[in-house]
């Protein structure tokens, strides 16, 4: 996209260049709608001690600008509704004091393929939940 901007002024016609334009914004476009198809985990956390059996998460919404980025955390029974909160303009390190809060209450990290072992419905839930989340930031 740079080395068109570049080409455009520097005598490129402009009207040839259109297409080209907007073939690479269409390609743009595409990747970033398959991008956002997958939620970004950004940690998963699952109690199951005594006889508590419930997930704690976040989900990386999308990048504010080079340090902060906005966050959805999910939590819940396991099998049952997740509740969700919005974190807005949240470091990275932020987020981290946050998990860790989270981890010192009992969540253990987990992966997503064991999160799926013990709660095969849990990305549809939170895929739904993700893509409702981006429009209330």
């Amino acid at each position: 996209m740079h080395i068109i901007i570049q080409k455009l002024t520097s005598g490129w016609n402009l009207n040839a260049a259109i297409p080209t334009v907007n073939i690479v914004l269409k390609d743009l476009n595409t990747h970033w709608r398959r991008r956002q198809m997958k939620p970004d985990y950004f940690f998963i956390g699952w109690c199951h001690e005594d006889n508590h059996d419930k997930v704690w998460g976040a989900i990386k919404i999308n990048d504010v600008d080079a340090f902060d980025s906005n966050y959805v955390s999910f939590w819940g029974r396991r099998g049952k509704k997740l509740q969700t909160k919005i974190y807005e303009d949240k470091s990275r390190y932020e987020m981290n004091v946050i998990c860790g809060k989270k981890e010192a209450k009992g969540y253990k990290e987990i992966d997503f393929k064991k999160l799926n072992e013990v709660y095969p419905d849990f990305e549809k839930d939170l895929e739904k939940m993700a893509f409702w989340a981006q429009f209330k930031v």
